[in-house]
C-alpha cells in the first residue's frame, strides 16, 4: 500500500525564477576565482571499508540503514557499502525502499557549513519492472536523527525537517509525492509545521530517464552536489552536468525570501546526511562515492585582482614602467598579519616575501621587468594558528614601448568647411600608458600653440568660425618620449549648409529612362548598387549614357549597416516595373538595417558641383501617417545635424536628390533609419552638374600574393559618361612608393598590359614587391587614380615531404625522413579491434602495406599534440600553417554526415583541417579552418565505395589557391583563400578518423582500406598530383564465343558509345565478366575510373 504524501505546500512571495537564475550565474562566474579560507572538515566518509555502519578511514562514525520489503527481498534490494560506494537499490517495485542516515549530526557553523555529495551516479536496476506510480529519489540534510527510517513513504508532517533534493521528479515539492519520473529535479525545504517550500527546480542537459524511453535514458553523468547553509541563506551547486544550453546548475537565496525564520534555520541546528530510494520504471540504483561536511572558516582571503586604471579595464599584462596594483580582500574578526610574495621565475613554485608589502594593496614596480616572464603573486594572511594563502595570480610584463602613431590626424586635410558647422578631429597613439594628449593649432604649420582643455584623442569644434582656420595636430607624451600626428589643414568659409535636398520624388509607374534621365545638364560621375561582387551591373538606356553600377568598396563605400541582401523588400514583393531588368536588379538588392549608415563617395573634384540620386526602398506597408507603422528614413550631412532631408516612408518608392559642392575628394552622406534602425539602402547615381566628370572606378585592383619568379596580375576597371566630349576611357598603370610619386610603366619583358585594365608583372623580384601599383583611368573629363595595390612575393618554399606512412613495410612507420626516426610513427587508437595490413593495394602498386580499418579504429601520429605528447613537434601545425599538400589512396566510402574523415588534424571548432565526406552533396572534400574562403566547399566528383581512389588536397596561403583532386582530376577550387590557417596543436594528426573536441578521443571513423599517406610542406601542382594520383589506363580484354563477346576488366565502369567521339554512357548492370550479343547494332566499349 503506497501512502500518499500530504499536499500542504507553502508558496511565499518569491523573487522571480529569472532573478534567481541570474544570481546563480553570477555566483558561477565568481566561483572561477574562489577565495581562500581557513575551513574545517567535520565529517568525511569515503565509503571505503565495506561497512555502512563504520568509517574507519574518515571522520565520523558511519551510517545507519533502513530497508522496507513488503513483497519480499532478493539480492537486488539493498542499502550497502561496496567498491568504495554507498548504494541503494530496489529490485521489485516502489513498495521496496531504502534509506541511509549519518550517525553523526553536523552543526551549522556561524560562517556556514557546506554539505557535499561527491560522485553521485545512477544506474538502471533491470529487475525492477513495476508500474511508474511512485518515484521518490532523494539526497539531503535534515533532522532525521541517527537512525534511518521510512522517511518519505508517510505523510508530509512526518517527513524530517531539512533541505531535500529530489532527482528527476518534483512530486513531493509540488504535490502528493505519487507519480512517475517527469525529468524535473527540485530543491525544497521541509518546515517543522509540515509545509514544504520549493527553493529551486531544473532539468539536466544530459542526465535523463523516465518510463517512456523517449528520448533514450542517459545515466552517464556523474554529479558532485554541494549544498551550503549559512547564517542568512543557502547555495546549491551541481557539477558534472548543466541545464539545457550549458547553463550551470547554481542557485542561491536568502532564507527570509522563503519564509524560513532561521533560528539556526528553523530548528535545523544539527543535521544528518541522508539518502532515500523508492523508484520503479525505471528502477534506479543510487550510488554515492563520498559525503563531506565542512565548516567554512571566518579568515578569508579573496583571489587577488589587478588594477590598471590607465587601460580602462583590468589586465595582468602590462609594459615595463606602467603602473599596476594587485588588490585582495581579507575578511577576519581579528587583526591578521599580511605578507605579499612573488614567485621566483627561475624556480617555479618558490615564493619570496616582497619587502614592505604588508597591506591588501600591492603597487608593483614594473620598471626593471619587461622580459615577458609571468610572475606569480599571492597574499598570505596569518592570525593566531591559522594561515591562509590566496590563489596565485600571474603578472606578465612586456618591454616598454615608445609612442607609435596608430591613427593619423583624421580628417587628414586639406578640409574646407562652412562656418557654423560642427567639426571633429581624431588621432590616436599606442605605447606605454598613461599617454598624455594635447591638441595644438598653428596658423602656418610651424609654430604650435596648445588648445586649452583639448586633452583627449578627439577634438570637436561645436560651431566653426573664420578664426578656426589653420593647422591642427595631436601632441602625445608618455614615459618613453613624445610624438605628434601629421598636421591637418582646415579652411572655414562663410556659406550655407553643404547639401540641398529635394523633396522625395515618387517613381511608381515610371520607366528606367524616366527615373534616370530626368536630370538635364548633368553627366554620370558615379553609380553604386548594394550587392557584394566584383563586376558592375550596367544599365543600358534607350537614350543618354549607359550607367555602370559598381559594387560597394570601389568608388563608394558603405558603413554602419548589418549586411547585404537580395529580393528587394524583405517579406513582400519585388519591384519589377521599370521595364529594365538591370535597373530592377539594382533596386532589388539592398544594404539593410543599422541606425546611422555612412555612404562615402570618393574621387570627387574639389570645388565642383554634384547631385546624388539616392534610392532606399522597402515594400512592406506603412506611410508617414501614422508614422508608427512606417519604415522611415532621411539623409543628412554627418557633420551638420541641421542639414537633413525630408523624412520619407520606404514603402512609398521614392528617391531623394542631394546637391552639393565638393570641399574634399571624399564626401559622406549619413542615412538615418528612424524605425528602430530597420530599413534599406539600394542604390545611388552621382552626377556632375554642368561639367564633364572624369571616370569612376568600378573595380579596384586588389593586393596579390605569390612567389618570387612568378607572374602577378592586377585587374581594374572604370566607367564614365558616354555623352561627354572624348568619352573613351584609357588606362595607364603606374608604380612607385606608398603615397607616390608614381612612374608610368611600359610594356616589355617586365610588364604587359600597361595601357589596359589588366596589368601583369612578369618574373617578380623583391624590387617589384617593394613598390605599389595604381591604375589611372582617363577620359575627356579628366583622370581618376585607383587605390594602391601591392605584391606579396615570398621565396618559393623548398619542397619537402614532411610525413609518409603506409608506403613501405606493413607497419605504421613514418618513412619521410624529415624528422628523426620514430618521431612521427603511427599508433592504433579507437575502441574497435579490426584492422590488418593487406595486399589489396591500388592499381599498379604491389606489396602488403595497405591498412584495412574495420570501424571504430584509426591511426594517430605520435608527437603531434601539445596536450598528449611530451615530445610534441610542430611539423603538422606551424610548419604548414601557410601551405601544404595531403594525399593518399583510399578504398571505401561508407555513408555518413560530415563523415568519414580520411586524414585530419581536428578540422572542427574553427581549427585545423580534414579530408572527409561533406554533408552538402555527400562527395569527398577538403575542409580548412581559419582562412577567408569557405570552410567546407563541396567537391564535384562523386566516388564509389568498392574501388580505389586517390585524393589530394593542396593549399597555398600566399597565392590564396585551395584545390581538391580525386584521381588526379580537379574536384574543387577556392580562390582568395589566403593564410595563415588556424592550426590545431592540441590535437593529434589522425588517419582514418578525426579527434573529437577532447584530445585523445576519436570520431568520424573511416571503414575501408587506406594506402600511401603523404604530407608535403607546399602545394603540389596539378601535374605533380596527376603524376602520383592518376589511375593508370585500365586493361579491357575480350573473348569471342560465337556471336557473343565476353569482356573482362580488373576495376572501373564499362561504358559504351555508338561512335568513338561519344557520348559514352555506363552499360546498365555491367560487371566483369560481361557478355555482349554481337547481333545488335555496332558499339564501342571502354572502361573508365572512377
Amino acid at each position: 500500500m503506497k501512502t500518499p504524501i500530504s499536499t500542504s505546500l507553502r508558496r511565499p512571495h518569491l523573487p522571480s525564477l529569472a532573478g534567481k537564475l541570474a544570481f546563480g550565474l553570477a555566483l558561477t562566474v565568481a566561483a572561477l576565482a574562489l577565495p581562500a579560507r581557513a575551513d574545517l572538515v567535520v565529517f568525511d566518509d569515503h565509503f571505503d571499508d565495506n561497512q555502512l555502519g563504520t568509517n574507519v578511514n574518515g571522520i565520523g562514525t558511519g551510517f545507519s540503514s533502513f530497508i522496507a520489503t513488503p513483497f519480499g527481498q532478493d539480492g537486488n534490494t539493498y542499502a550497502r557499502e561496496t567498491n568504495s560506494l554507498a548504494q541503494l537499490s530496489s529490485s521489485i517495485n516502489a513498495a521496496q525502499r531504502e534509506s541511509i542516515v549519518s550517525r553523526d549530526a553536523v552543526e551549522i557553523s556561524a560562517a556556514g557549513t557546506r554539505f557535499e555529495f561527491r560522485g553521485v551516479s545512477f544506474t538502471n536496476q533491470p529487475s525492477n519492472t513495476g508500474a511508474p506510480n511512485t518515484d521518490r529519489l532523494f539526497l539531503g540534510v535534515g533532522n532525521t536523527g541517527p537512525i534511518a527510517d521510512d522517511f518519505f513513504e508517510s505523510g508530509a508532517n512526518n517527513m524530517p525537517v531539512g533541505f531535500w533534493i529530489q532527482i528527476m521528479s518534483d512530486s513531493i515539492a509540488t504535490g502528493t509525492g505519487n507519480g512517475a519520473f517527469n525529468g524535473v529535479s527540485t530543491l525544497f525545504y521541509k518546515m517543522p509545521d509540515g509545509f514544504r517550500v520549493p527553493l529551486a527546480s531544473w532539468t539536466f542537459e544530459t542526465l535523463f530517464w523516465d518510463d517512456s524511453g523517449t528520448p533514450p535514458n542517459n545515466f552517464g553523468p556523474v554529479l558532485d552536489i554541494a549544498l551550503t547553509l549559512g547564517a542568512t541563506g543557502w547555495t546549491l551547486e551541481i557539477t558534472g552536468d548543466t541545464q539545457p544550453g550549458g547553463i550551470p546548475i547554481t542557485f542561491s537565496g536568502a532564507y527570509a525570501d522563503y519564509g524560513i525564520n532561521n533560528a539556526l534555520i528553523d530548528g535545523l541546528s544539527f543535521s544528518h546526511f541522508a539518502a532515500f530510494n523508492q523508484t520503479e520504471a525505471p528502477g534506479i540504483i543510487l550510488s554515492v562515492d563520498r559525503m563531506v561536511a565542512t565548516h567554512l572558516g571566518d579568515l578569508i582571503v579573496t583571489t587577488p585582482r589587478f588594477s590598471t586604471p590607465h587601460y580602462g579595464f583590468s589586465t595582468n599584462q602590462v609594459r615595463a614602467g606602467e603602473p599596476v596594483s594587485v588588490i585582495a580582500s581579507v575578511i577576519s574578526a581579528g587583526n591578521p598579519v599580511l605578507q605579499w610574495q612573488m614567485e621566483d621565475f627561475t624556480m617555479p613554485g618558490t615564493f619570496t616575501n616582497i619587502p614592505g608589502a604588508t597591506t591588501t594593496n600591492l603597487a608593483v614596480d614594473t620598471t626593471g621587468l619587461g622580459d615577458f616572464v609571468p610572475r606569480g603573486l599571492r597574499l598570505i594572511a596569518t592570525e593566531g594558528g591559522n594561515s591562509v594563502t590566496s590563489a596565485v595570480v600571474a603578472l606578465t610584463v612586456t618591454p616598454a614601448e615608445p609612442l607609435m602613431l596608430v591613427q593619423d590626424t583624421t580628417p587628414p586635410g586639406p578640409e574646407v568647411r562652412n562656418a557654423g558647422l560642427t567639426y571633429t578631429l581624431t588621432a590616436s597613439f599606442s605605447g606605454n600608458l598613461p599617454i598624455t594628449y594635447q591638441w595644438q593649432k598653428s596658423a602656418d604649420g610651424t609654430v604650435w600653440m596648445d588648445i586649452p582643455g583639448a586633452t583627449n584623442d578627439t577634438y570637436q569644434i561645436a560651431s566653426l568660425t573664420a578664426g578656426d582656420t589653420g593647422y591642427y595636430r595631436l601632441f602625445a607624451s608618455n614615459s618613453e618620449g613624445t610624438l605628434a600626428s601629421t598636421p591637418s589643414q582646415l579652411t572655414v568659409t562663410a556659406g550655407a549648409v553643404k547639401y540641398l535636398w529635394s523633396l522625395p520624388v515618387s517613381f511608381i509607374g515610371l520607366t528606367a529612362e524616366e527615373i534616370l534621365n530626368s536630370f538635364p545638364d548633368t553627366k554620370i560621375a558615379g553609380a553604386m548598387m548594394c550587392q557584394n561582387g566584383v563586376n558592375p551591373v550596367v544599365v543600358n538606356l534607350s537614350s543618354g549614357s549607359p550607367i555602370a553600377f559598381a559594387r560597394p568598396n570601389n568608388w563608394a563605400t558603405l558603413a554602419g549597416g548589418n549586411g547585404f541582401g537580395g529580393g528587394a523588400f524583405p517579406g513582400t514583393n519585388t519591384y519589377t516595373t521599370t521595364g529594365n531588368a538591370q535597373f530592377d536588379t539594382c533596386l532589388n538588392n539592398y544594404y539593410f538595417d543599422g541606425f546611422s549608415r555612412m555612404i562615402t563617395m570618393s574621387g570627387l573634384v574639389v570645388g565642383r558641383q554634384y547631385s546624388v540620386q539616392l534610392f532606399a526602398l522597402d515594400g512592406r506597408g506603412g506611410t508617414l501617417n501614422p508614422p508608427a507603422v512606417a519604415r522611415t528614413s532621411n539623409y543628412q550631412d554627418p557633420a551638420d545635424p541641421t542639414d537633413v532631408s525630408a523624412t520619407f516612408a520606404m514603402s512609398e518608392f521614392v528617391y531623394v536628390v542631394g546637391t552639393f559642392y565638393a570641399s574634399n575628394t571624399t564626401e559622406t552622406i549619413q542615412q538615418n533609419l528612424l524605425n528602430n534602425g530597420a530599413g534599406n539602402f539600394n542604390c545611388m547615381v552621382l552626377r556632375a552638374v554642368g561639367w564633364d566628370p572624369p571616370p569612376y572606378i568600378t573595380r579596384q585592383p586588389q593586393d596579390v600574393g605569390g612567389y618570387l619568379g612568378a607572374d602577378f596580375t592586377f585587374i581594374g576597371a572604370a566607367a564614365g559618361d558616354s555623352t561627354i566630349a572624348d568619352p573613351v576611357i584609357t588606362y595607364r598603370w603606374q608604380a612607385g612608393p606608398v603615397g607616390g610619386p608614381y612612374t608610368n610603366l611600359v610594356d616589355g619583358a617586365k610588364y604587359s598590359g600597361t595601357t589596359t585594365d589588366t596589368l601583369t608583372v612578369h618574373d617578380v623580384t623583391p624590387a617589384d614587391a617593394a613598390v605599389v601599383y595604381v591604375m589611372v583611368a582617363s577620359n575627356g573629363g579628366g583622370s581618376t587614380t585607383s587605390r594602391e595595390a601591392s605584391i606579396n612575393a615570398q621565396p618559393a618554399p623548398e619542397p619537402i615531404l614532411l610525413g609518409h606512412w603506409l608506403a613501405g613495410s606493413p607497419d605504421l612507420t613514418d618513412v619521410s625522413g624529415f624528422r628523426p626516426a620514430g618521431t612521427h610513427d603511427g599508433m592504433i587508437v579507437g575502441f574497435g579491434s579490426v584492422y590488418y595490413f593487406t595486399n589489396d593495394v591500388p592499381p599498379g602498386a604491389t606489396g602488403m602495406n595497405a591498412l584495412y580499418l574495420g570501424g571504430d579504429v584509426a591511426v594517430a601520429i605520435a608527437n603531434t599534440s601539445t596536450a598528449l605528447d611530451v615530445g610534441y613537434m610542430d611539423t603538422f601545425d606551424d610548419t604548414i600553417n601557410n601551405r601544404f599538400t595531403v594525399m593518399f589512396w583510399a578504398k571505401g566510402f561508407p555513408p555518413g554526415t560530415w563523415a568519414p574523415a580520411f586524414v585530419a588534424k581536428r578540422g572542427e571548432d574553427n581549427v585545423g583541417w580534414q579530408i572527409r565526406r561533406l554533408s552538402g552533396n555527400g562527395n569527398p572534400g577538403f575542409t580548412l579552418r581559419g582562412t577567408p574562403g569557405a570552410d567546407d566547399p563541396n567537391g564535384s566528383i562523386a566516388v564509389d565505395t568498392n574501388s580505389w581512389h586517390h585524393y589530394a588536397a593542396t593549399w597555398d596561403g600566399v597565392t590564396g589557391v585551395r584545390r581538391f583532386y580525386v584521381d588526379g582530376r580537379l574536384s574543387n577550387e577556392v580562390l582568395g583563400d589566403t593564410g595563415p590557417m588556424a592550426t590545431a596543436p592540441t590535437y593529434r594528426l589522425t588517419i582514418g578518423a578525426r579527434e573529437s573536441g577532447t584530445a585523445g578521443t576519436e570520431e568520424a571513423f573511416f571503414t575501408g582500406t587506406i594506402y600511401d599517406v603523404r604530407i608535403y610542406n607546399y602545394a603540389l601542382s596539378a601535374e605533380e598530383v596527376g603524376t602520383i594520383g592518376r589511375v593508370a589506363p585500365m586493361p579491357l580484354t575480350w573473348q569471342s564465343l560465337g556471336n557473343q563477346q565476353i569482356f573482362t576488366w580488373p576495376y572501373g565502369v564499362l561504358v559504351e558509345s555508338t561512335n568513338v567521339l561519344g557520348p559514352w554512357t555506363p552499360v546498365p548492370g555491367a560487371t566483369s565478366p560481361y557478355t555482349n550479343d554481337t547481333v545488335g547494332p555496332q558499339k564501342f566499349y571502354r572502361v573508365r575510373n572512377p
